[in-house]
């Protein structure tokens, strides 16, 4: 059985909202990974230098809740910034951050992997900071809710889908990866 994880104004309420990414590390239901990468310069390691929880929804046809970018030929998972550790929020914040229209409304049931990544630059010594991306299944409240009037960020569609869309080859393998773990 897994934990909910509440909406974040609830969580806010019953202090469920903060996860510490690495804590997850014991649990043997969530998977962890840990990788260093080497920016080429500092403002390139800025640009990514932020936390990040990344949502799966699934329908209950088992499909998985996509954004489509076709000019691009991307899709992946709703994600967001996470602030001050607060992952709850952030899971939260991908559904809202990218559904515009009527939105979706879900439910955080568990992290089901921690990815930690250490950045270095280039040409200096030593570790400059270490990110984590949070992999989280989620449910719409609604079994079955229609997509047809949501809209993503501006260039994003948004859609179920039963894997990564055949069009959508510049999608990087570890997004494809991460939408494979839903379907």
């Amino acid at each position: 059985m897994s934990d909910e994880y509440p909406r974040h104004d609830e969580a806010e309420s019953n202090g469920t909202r903060s996860i510490d990414p690495d804590s997850l590390r014991e649990r043997a239901d969530v998977e962890f990974e840990e990788t260093t990468t080497v920016h080429e310069d500092r403002d390139h390691f800025e640009s990514h230098g932020h936390d990040v929880a990344v949502v799966g929804v699934t329908n209950g046809a088992g499909d998985v809740c996509l954004f489509v970018n076709e000019d691009a030929a991307f899709a992946g998972l709703p994600w967001a910034a996470v602030a001050d550790g607060d992952w709850i929020t952030g899971a939260h914040s991908s559904i809202e951050d990218w559904c515009t229209g009527e939105g979706v409304d879900i439910v955080v049931e568990e992290p089901i992997l921690v990815r930690r990544v250490e950045h270095e630059v280039a040409g200096e010594d030593g570790v400059k900071a270490t990110t984590h991306t949070i992999l989280f299944r989620a449910a719409p409240v609604e079994s079955d809710p229609d997509l047809s009037n949501v809209t993503g960020a501006e260039d994003w569609t948004a859609g179920w889908f039963d894997g990564v869309p055949n069009d959508a080859d510049q999608t990087p393998p570890d997004v494809a990866a991460d939408v494979r773990r839903f379907v």
